[in-house]
C-alpha cells in the first residue's frame, strides 16, 4: 500500500491535511484548481491479499456518489483507477457531525425533531435516486448549512447497478447497532431499513442509549427480530 504526505499529488489532487486513518480508507482535504469546491480525497487500504470488501465498497461507492446528485450528498469530483491510485476526490462538506451530538446526548426533544426532519428529508431524496444507503449512523450524517449530508456510500444498493457486495458476501453488512432485521436476513433493497437506522440515531440522540447496543455476534444482532 503507497504511503503519502502532505504536500503530495495525485492527478492533480494536492493532499493539504491528513483528517482521519480509519481501517478502511484515509481521508485527505485536498485542492485542485480545476474545482471551486472544497475536496475531500479518500484513499482506500488495498493491500494485497486483504480484505476483498474493501475493494467492493471502493468499488461501490465510486459508481454510486458519481450518479447522486442535489445538496444532500457531496458532490463527486474524480476517481482514481484500481491499477494506478484508487482514490474518489468529492466535495469536502463543512458542518457538524451528528456522532458529536450522540457523544453529547440526551439531547433536547426539540432537537432531536429538527435533527430527524432533516435526515428525514435527506433519506426521502436518496430513496428517489433509487440508492438505499445500508450504513446510515452518526458518523455518516453531516449537519451542514445546507441541511443533512450523508455521507459514506461503500455498503450502498443502487437499484439499477450490480449489487457487488451482496454477490460477494453471505453475512450481514452494516454497523450492528443500526442494522435493521431485514439487514440482519440478509436483505440489500428495502429503502426500510434506512428509516430503521434513523429510529435507532433518534432514540440514541434522545437518550444517550443505543436500542440494541453493539451485538458483536449474528446470534446477538438476531435479537432484534423478535
Amino acid at each position: 500500500m503507497q504511503k503519502f504526505e502532505a504536500g503530495a499529488s495525485i492527478d492533480g489532487f494536492e493532499l493539504v491535511e491528513r483528517l482521519q486513518s480509519g481501517g478502511m480508507a484515509t481521508l485527505w482535504r485536498a485542492r485542485n484548481p480545476n474545482f471551486d469546491f472544497p475536496l475531500l480525497l479518500k484513499i482506500p487500504f488495498l493491500d494485497p491479499g486483504g480484505d476483498v470488501s474493501v475493494i467492493l465498497g471502493f468499488e461501490t461507492e465510486e459508481l454510486i456518489l458519481k450518479r447522486l446528485s442535489g445538496p444532500h450528498v457531496p458532490r463527486f469530483a474524480a476517481s482514481g483507477s484500481l491499477g494506478k491510485v484508487p482514490y474518489i476526490a468529492m466535495e469536502f462538506v463543512a458542518g457538524i457531525g451528528v456522532a458529536e451530538l450522540t457523544n453529547r446526548a440526551p439531547q433536547p426533544p426539540d432537537e432531536v425533531a429538527r435533527i430527524g426532519a432533516e435526515i428525514a428529508k435527506a433519506l426521502a431524496a436518496l430513496h428517489r435516486q433509487k440508492v438505499v444507503h445500508l450504513d446510515l449512523k452518526p458518523e455518516n450524517i453531516i449537519l451542514a448549512e445546507r441541511g443533512a449530508v450523508l455521507l459514506d456510500f461503500g455498503l450502498a444498493r443502487h437499484a439499477e447497478l450490480p449489487d457487488l457486495l451482496g454477490e460477494e458476501s453471505s453475512v450481514p453488512m452494516g454497523t450492528a447497532a443500526y442494522m435493521s432485521p431485514e439487514q440482519v436476513l440478509g436483505e440489500r433493497s428495502d429503502p426500510a431499513s434506512d428509516i430503521f437506522a434513523l429510529g435507532c440515531i433518534l432514540y440514541q440522540l434522545a437518550t444517550g442509549e443505543e436500542p440494541f447496543g453493539r451485538p458483536a455476534t449474528f446470534a446477538g444482532m438476531k435479537r432484534r427480530l423478535y
